[in-house]
């Protein structure tokens, strides 16, 4: 398993590239407290607006919101979600710009995943934190945590279309990594090359989606 601390640039170059290019979609939805089979989609006007404002980029104007309404109700469930939400996408662009110190970038990521790590306990039988902390876990460089969690989503919902393509890509990812590896140590293997071209010809790497809302059923 991967250490964040050892991580190099080109790593995370290359998970900034599988997160980019629509390797693990993050998701942000309406936080349940029943059933996972059982979606909610009634939200309200102030969480929709401020899932737009995510959306659209404009985060300082989501955490003003967010902490405003915090201040009223910290205990809410959408609000806290959403508080988690935000701060990964803090850590993301950051991570993703290169702009922001290395020690600065875990601390988000490092709070983003504590938050959402918070929220599969109170809230166990959900499958989007889970998803969620897939994306954060891979960003840290721990692959095996990102699978794990996309498994627990999976056996929370057995319908959740998202955590099937998160796991695919994610498998996809770490061939991606063993090839590349293999091919340092073994660079005249044309069987690593050839399987390494296919990989990295599949149409899919190309696709521009950083953030994919959950469909309600």
């Amino acid at each position: 398993m991967l250490n964040y601390l050892s991580l190099n640039k080109n790593f995370v170059r290359l998970v900034s590239i599988f997160v980019m290019s629509g390797f693990f979609n993050f998701c942000w939805s309406q936080v349940q407290t029943t059933k996972p089979n059982n979606q909610v989609s009634d939200f309200s006007k102030e969480i929709k607006n401020t899932r737009e404002l995510i959306g659209l980029g404009r985060l300082n104007e989501a955490q003003q919101i967010i902490s405003s309404q915090l201040g009223k109700k910290p205990r809410d469930a959408q609000w806290r979600y959403l508080d988690a939400v935000l701060d990964a996408e803090f850590a993301i662009i950051d991570q993703n710009e290169g702009v922001k110190s290395f020690s600065s970038i875990k601390l988000k990521l490092d709070r983003a995943i504590e938050k959402f790590e918070r929220f599969t306990e109170e809230f166990p039988e959900l499958s989007e934190p889970f998803n969620n902390l897939s994306v954060l876990y891979l960003r840290r460089g721990q692959a095996d945590r990102s699978r794990e969690s996309l498994e627990r989503a999976i056996i929370n919902n057995p319908n959740y279309e998202l955590a099937y393509e998160n796991l695919g890509d994610l498998y996809v990812y770490l061939a991606n990594i063993t090839y590349n590896k293999g091919l340092s140590k073994l660079p005249k293997s044309s069987r690593l090359s050839k399987k390494l071209d296919h990989l990295n010809q599949m149409p899919f790497l190309a696709k521009p989606n950083i953030i994919r809302e959950l469909k309600q059923k």
